[in-house]
């Protein structure tokens, strides 16, 4: 089961890193619907390793602080 976890924060990682590099090139609009949806799928903070904040607009690794 961890196995999977894994695979699943790895995989929503990739997610996060690809949406990050297209974000300059589309509209705050976009942006914003982006983390929404990200948020829904993934929960507030996301997968457990990556924070995901609409201020700054980065991913990072580390543990997400409540």
């Amino acid at each position: 089961m961890d196995e999977l976890a894994a695979m699943i924060d790895d995989s929503a990682l990739e997610l996060i890193r690809y949406c990050l590099r297209r974000a300059p090139d589309e509209s705050i609009e976009v942006n914003e619907a982006w983390l929404d949806t990200a948020r829904d799928a993934l929960g507030e903070d996301g997968p457990e390793r990556a924070i995901v904040t609409p201020s700054c607009g980065l991913a990072k690794t580390g543990r997400s602080k409540a």
